[in-house]
């Protein structure tokens, strides 16, 4: 076995000592899976033949069950309604063993809809309220947090500006581990000054910063000054060009894509920061950490829907890398 090989069994071999909490926008989301064989003849739109569903965990639950599946101890929190998605996306995060600190409220349990035809998207539905929470909602979020009573070795923000993620909940979260990523939403750039890592899209990248990336020029700007405004390594996610890294002490590594076959991006992003989020709280170094989460991404991509990775699978790839 090659001597990287060896170091990164040795990475992911600690992930089962490693704990990781994630706080975000929980999600269910839901596939309609079937066939198309005719147009509607009340309005040029395919008409999908449903013949099966997949339900599976979305957005920051998404998150938490990649880093379940990869073998971290794993708790999660957010809010969810009181309605039956909400009961089925309890079922399936505490499916992945996942400690979970639920907040119930009024709002109905965010889904994602995809109607989906050998494989190809048709059709995205979502069932959500993205206004500002109640300081009362707040605060009962920020006291089931603290009633998980323990640190953790990192803390992973999953922001999708739904309304869990606020300012105390940021400063609580960067109190609670040695290790804060977050995968941002432009708006909240303030709120994450200081943090370990933050994993933006190259789009979400542009946003942050007011700017357009167009060529690698533009990247290398935009992410040298992401670093400085926020003081934050920042990992620029850059679909079949890869993604990378831009270090709080200067200077920047690229990693191209790994991914042999490309079947659904659907949550690719939640993989990249559960993997690298894990790998730091088992105590990699930064570059082994996105190595092992660049890795997780190219498999997870060659699956469909929204999907995890194994330890098995991941420790698998690393000895082909």
């Amino acid at each position: 076995m090659k001597r990287s090989a060896r170091t990164f069994d040795g990475i992911i071999a600690a992930f089962p000592r490693s704990s990781v909490l994630v706080a975000g926008d929980v999600m269910l989301d839901r596939f309609l899976l079937g066939d198309v064989h005719r147009i509607n003849p009340e309005a040029p739109v395919p008409i999908l033949r449903v013949t099966g569903e997949k339900l599976a965990p979305g957005g920051a639950s998404n998150a938490a069950a990649n880093v379940a599946s990869l073998g971290g101890r794993t708790c999660i929190a957010g809010y969810v309604g009181g309605d039956a998605a909400g009961r089925k996306l309890q079922a399936l995060v505490r499916g992945y063993g996942i400690r979970t600190a639920f907040v119930p409220c009024a709002r109905p349990t965010i889904t994602k809809v995809r109607a989906v035809a050998r494989g190809q998207q048709l059709l995205r539905l979502d069932y959500e309220d993205d206004r500002a929470v109640s300081r009362r909602l707040e605060e009962k979020l920020l006291a089931a947090i603290k009633g998980l009573g323990r640190r953790f070795d990192a803390v992973l923000i999953s922001d999708y500006g739904k309304g869990v993620v606020t300012e105390r909940l940021v400063e609580l979260c960067t109190g609670l581990a040695p290790v804060v990523t977050v995968d941002p939403v432009p708006p909240h750039r303030e709120l994450y000054r200081g943090v370990t890592l933050l994993t933006p899209n190259t789009k979400e990248a542009a946003e942050l910063l007011g700017a357009d990336i167009r060529t690698d020029a533009d990247l290398a700007r935009a992410g040298a000054e992401l670093v400085r405004r926020l003081d934050a390594h920042v990992l620029v996610t850059r679909g079949e060009r890869g993604m990378t890294l831009f270090r709080r002490g200067g200077g920047r590594l690229h990693l191209p894509t790994v991914a042999q076959e490309v079947i659904d991006v659907t949550g690719a992003g939640d993989t990249v920061i559960a993997a690298a989020t894990l790998a730091l709280a088992a105590g990699a170094p930064l570059e082994q950490a996105l190595v092992l989460s660049n890795l997780a991404a190219g498999l997870v991509v060659s699956k469909s829907g929204t999907a995890t990775v194994s330890p098995e699978e991941l420790r698998a790839a690393a000895r082909r890398a």
